[in-house]
């Protein structure tokens, strides 16, 4: 996977050994950094969490869930890998990088049209 990558930026390549274990091929841990402020709160439909929320208090103002999701692609531009600010638990790519994995015939990855064009990806 980490070559689908290669040239992109928004991430981290850690190299992985796991214990106790042996490694007929190398592990990495990917950790993507980019967040981006985009989310089309005009195009989605979600709820915040409130400032009184008892549970989660610390993340008011944050996505608590979201039924439909779009983002502003403007603000995405030039941009193939990053996180939503304030919904940090989606991974949005690039047609690029959804190109890029299927060509490689990566699996487990579930993409999702955000832009309603089919260009950006989560």
């Amino acid at each position: 996977m980490t070559r689908c990558l290669q040239g992109l930026d928004g991430f981290t390549v850690f190299p992985v050994r796991i214990e106790e274990f042996v490694q007929r091929e190398l592990y990495h841990i990917l950790h993507f950094w980019e967040v981006v402020d985009c989310f089309d709160e005009a195009l989605s439909r979600f709820e915040v969490i409130p400032a009184n929320d008892p549970m989660r208090p610390d993340l008011a103002g944050h996505y608590r869930s979201v039924t439909r999701l779009a983002i502003d692609a403007a603000r995405t531009q030039g941009k193939h890998l990053f996180r939503i600010a304030r919904l940090e638990n989606r991974l949005v790519v690039s047609e690029e990088v959804k190109r890029r994995f299927e060509d490689a015939g990566v699996t487990g990855a579930v993409f999702e049209s955000v832009t309603g064009e089919g260009q950006t990806w989560v």
